[in-house]
């Protein structure tokens, strides 16, 4: 998204080319991309980037708008069963939305905002895709709560010798096997600990 919206002006895409190569040098697997990032600015770099055999190297998904009630998932569906769409996933909805499209094709994949802040999709999302769990949700009156959480979160990664940020990944990406996490990039260069560092903190 960063590259190309949303984060300050577009990123030249000789620099975003290089940066995803570059990512995918390190390991990165997954690259994630949507037609209203320029709009289809990131998509085109993405496919530039994966010429020569460096395709098969790593998963793609992009996502799009779609209106559920107007048979565009049965669409997609004759897509998968062409083999010109490998998976169908789902981009922040409901668990009833997630429910009914699933009931058309099953959904592998569920694009969701969930971190050490943001968890209230435990209480029906995540339940929804794999299990039935049920923890606290933050409210807005809590917020010296989680002025206290927030310290708690900075002295453990002072112990770990990581940042704030990677032991917030890590949390994610302990959360289990189904689930991974990815970076919102806005430019930075990527350095060759990212990817990797969540997998060295131990729980």
């Amino acid at each position: 998204m960063g590259m190309s919206a949303f984060y300050g002006p577009p990123k030249p895409e000789p620099d975003m080319i290089a940066l995803i190569l570059h990512a995918i040098n390190y390991r990165v697997i997954f690259l994630h991309t949507s037609d209203v990032y320029g709009p289809h600015t990131t998509e085109i770099f993405v496919g530039k980037a994966l010429k020569d055999g460096v395709r098969n190297k790593v998963e793609w998904a992009s996502k799009f708008g779609i209106d559920y009630t107007d048979g565009k998932l049965e669409n997609l569906n004759k897509l998968v069963e062409e083999g010109k769409v490998k998976y169908i996933g789902l981009s922040e909805v409901s668990a009833s939305t997630i429910r009914r499209a699933n009931d058309v094709h099953p959904i592998t994949v569920m694009q969701l905002k969930w971190s050490l802040w943001s968890r209230d999709v435990e209480a029906d999302i995540v339940p929804t895709c794999r299990w039935r769990l049920y923890l606290p949700t933050f409210q807005g009156e809590n917020l010296e709560h989680n002025k206290r959480l927030y310290d708690r979160v900075n002295g453990i990664a002072r112990k770990k010798g990581c940042t704030p940020s990677q032991l917030a990944l890590a949390w994610v990406h302990h959360q289990g096997n189904d689930v991974s996490h990815y970076w919102n990039h806005q430019g930075r260069k990527l350095q060759p600990e990212d990817p990797s560092f969540v997998h060295k903190i131990n729980t």
